[in-house]
């Protein structure tokens, strides 16, 4: 799904979204979204909370964040951030990446 969204900031944002499930041992270790030669063009990243599971969070390194389902978290795709592993249960989220348009 790629859309491109109005302007924001003075740019012309694509926007991508993905539905990610977590079971015990599905995890993101720490990383930014738009370390590499192909993500580069990332500037915002947002999850929305689907469904909690124990253990299961979304950890971003530059401020303390614990959501509960429905809700929304945005940030820049260059702050680090991890997805713990639950441990029973499964965990889903939406994640959004919002890409300076080509």
């Amino acid at each position: 799904m790629c859309d491109v969204v109005e302007e924001i900031e003075g740019r012309q944002l694509e926007a991508v979204a993905a539905p990610v499930r977590y079971r015990p041992g599905t995890f993101f270790e720490w990383h930014t979204d738009n370390a590499s030669d192909k993500y580069h063009r990332r500037v915002w990243t947002a999850v929305v909370e689907l469904r909690s599971a124990p253990g299961a969070r979304l950890e971003v390194e530059a401020v303390p964040v614990q959501l509960r389902p429905g809700d929304l978290v945005l940030f820049p795709s260059q702050w680090r951030h991890r997805a713990t592993a639950p441990e029973s249960g499964e965990r889903l989220a939406l994640v959004m990446w919002f890409s300076e348009a080509e």
